[in-house]
C-alpha cells in the first residue's frame, strides 16, 4: 500500500498555520503473512490434536467393548447361577413331593389296618 502526500500548510481555527510533510511512503500490510516454517508446524500441531483425539476415540471405544464383554460374562455367570438354582429347586421340592407322598401312604397304610382289625372285633 503506498501513500503520496505532499507538502502543505493546514490552517487552523485559531489562526495558527502548521506545516507538515510526508513523502512517499510504503506501508506494510497488517495481514500477518505465515511462513512455511510456520504453517509447517501449525500443521502439525492440528495433526497432534487430531491424532490425540482419535487415540481417545479408540481407547473409550476399547474400553466400552471390555465393559460389553464384563457384562456379557456376567450375563452367562448369572443364567448358569439360575440355571443351578432352579434344578436344586425341582430336585429339593420332587424330594418334598416324595417324602409327602410317603407320609401320606403310610397314613393310609395304618388307617387301613386299624379299619381292618377294628372291623374284624
Amino acid at each position: 500500500l503506498q501513500i503520496k502526500i505532499s507538502r502543505g500548510v493546514v490552517s487552523q481555527g485559531n489562526g495558527f498555520a502548521s506545516k507538515f510533510v510526508m513523502a512517499d511512503k510504503k506501508m506494510d500490510n497488517k495481514i500477518p503473512m505465515v511462513t512455511k516454517k510456520e504453517g509447517f508446524l501449525h500443521k502439525n500441531h492440528v495433526d497432534d490434536v487430531e491424532s490425540k483425539r482419535q487415540l481417545l476415540k479408540q481407547q473409550m471405544l476399547f474400553n466400552q467393548q471390555r465393559d460389553i464383554q464384563e457384562l456379557k460374562h456376567t450375563i452367562h455367570t448369572t443364567k448358569a447361577s439360575m440355571q443351578f438354582l432352579q434344578m436344586k429347586f425341582h430336585e429339593e421340592f420332587s424330594n418334598l413331593v416324595l417324602e409327602e407322598n410317603r407320609k401320606l401312604y403310610n397314613q393310609v397304610q395304618d388307617l387301613k389296618g386299624k379299619f381292618l382289625i377294628g372291623w374284624l372285633l
